[in-house]
């Protein structure tokens, strides 16, 4: 009788143990992408369907995408890779494998693709580069509009860089190359997958196909659309990212970055310094505008065009004492010498005038070679650009043009006895 009863329950168990195995669920990208993280640790099998947007080189896997955005998908094992490799960007694919959990988002391990065939890119989602930076987008196919800024070799493979509004994002290639000679603050449109920089938080744009890169605007138009400004309207309007553009005169050069003057207001530029600029020489400028504490600076600086060159001492303002009101102005102030240092072969002095101490910096200066000697409590004449975020030191930092913008005025008010506790600029104990 028993039997009878047992063997009238063995299909039923069969169907239940049979209804216990994993089922294969169909997502779209967004649903794998976002799949909750303690919840892709069970490995949940799914299929996905999409469009392949990018086949990184020298990656197991490939980043696809549908209405809902992307996701990448990448192999389990060698021979889950030669059931599907390579596949093309622009093909239509189904993919099979289980969700796993990743270090930003969610992805698939593909086990297999049931289906490819030809097809076409979707219509990437346009975006600000804010949003791009900002934002959770990795592995979409989005478009973005930008100033290109540099082009940087690393371990072979060209990079970019992208600027808008304030934001700057790497930008790469696979199966074609951007002209490495694209000229610097060329505006363009681009499409392509956003994809984490590996051992960062930061992300780049992956372009996939000469069609996904286009030119807005040469450089010659965007300088040209770009009105010629001024230092001091530069600094009051503070527009981070923006890029700027006016004729300056060189008040001081020193690796790689370059002080600029115009009608006593200065500005630091970082830029290639091509054609070489002397000190005292002008220049038309241009580069994207940077605020960094309060103190403004351009960088990814371009010289544009030669004017007829002016004289520095014509731009300087002779102030008594400085303060916070002199930020980013090329000023002339005195004041007695009261401490000096060297870092790095640069010689920083400290001059206190009216119980304010300013730090200077003497761009090449050689006790061998500079006839103004350095001694405690003598008083010098020393002209600069105003800078009020140099170290931690609250108090005011003035940075000269070169070792000719010191000069020694009266020596120190001090006994024969002090005096010859100073030589050559160094401090003795004297009683």
């Amino acid at each position: 009788m028993y039997w009878k009863f047992i063997l009238v329950l063995l299909p039923l168990v069969g169907a239940f143990a049979h209804s216990q195995e994993p089922l294969v669920t169909k997502k779209t990208c967004s649903e794998i992408k976002f799949f909750p993280a303690e919840s892709a640790i069970a490995r949940p099998k799914v299929e996905l369907e999409g469009i392949v947007t990018c086949v990184p080189a020298g990656w197991k896997g490939f980043f696809v995408s549908d209405a809902t955005g992307g996701v990448y998908c990448e192999a389990i094992d060698s021979d889950a890779e030669s059931t599907f490799w390579p596949v093309s960007v622009g093909e239509r694919v189904v993919v099979q494998g289980v969700i796993s959990e990743g270090h930003l988002n969610s992805f698939v391990l593909v086990k297999r693709i049931s289906s490819r065939e030809p097809s076409q890119l979707l219509d990437p989602k346009p975006l600000s580069l804010d949003k791009v930076v900002r934002e959770v987008h990795d592995a979409d196919f989005v478009t973005v509009r930008g100033n290109m800024v540099r082009i940087t070799n690393i371990a072979g493979e060209m990079e970019y860089g992208l600027t808008a509004d304030g934001f700057e994002c790497d930008v790469a290639h696979t199966d074609f190359r951007i002209d490495p000679k694209l000229p610097i603050h060329t505006e363009v449109e681009i499409s392509g997958v956003v994809i984490p920089i590996e051992g960062s938080t930061s992300y780049k744009i992956v372009v996939p196909r000469k069609e996904c890169f286009s030119v807005l605007r040469t450089q010659e138009q965007v300088y040209r659309d770009a009105p010629i400004d001024s230092i001091e309207s530069t600094i009051e309007k503070g527009k981070n990212g923006q890029l700027v553009r006016f004729r300056a005169q060189v008040f001081r050069i020193s690796g790689g970055k370059a002080w600029l003057t115009q009608n006593g207001f200065g500005i630091e530029w970082i830029g290639k310094l091509d054609p070489p600029q002397k000190k005292g020489s002008t220049w038309e400028f241009a580069g994207i505008q940077r605020s960094h504490g309060g103190q403004v600076h351009i960088e990814h600086g371009n010289v544009v065009a030669a004017t007829q060159a002016e004289s520095i001492a014509t731009l300087t303002k002779k102030v008594d004492a400085v303060d916070k009101s002199f930020a980013n102005q090329i000023i002339t102030t005195q004041g007695a010498l009261v401490d000096r240092n060297t870092i790095d072969g640069t010689t920083f002095l400290a001059i206190e005038n009216n119980d304010v101490r300013l730090s200077v910096n003497i761009d090449g200066y050689s006790e061998d070679d500079n006839p103004v000697p350095l001694v405690f409590g003598a008083t010098y004449s020393v002209t600069g650009l105003v800078n009020t975020t140099t170290g931690s030191n609250p108090d005011q930092s003035l940075i000269l043009g070169d070792k000719g913008d010191l000069q020694y005025l009266t020596a120190p008010p001090l006994s024969p006895w002090h005096r010859l506790a100073s030589v050559g600029g160094r401090r003795f104990a004297a009683g």
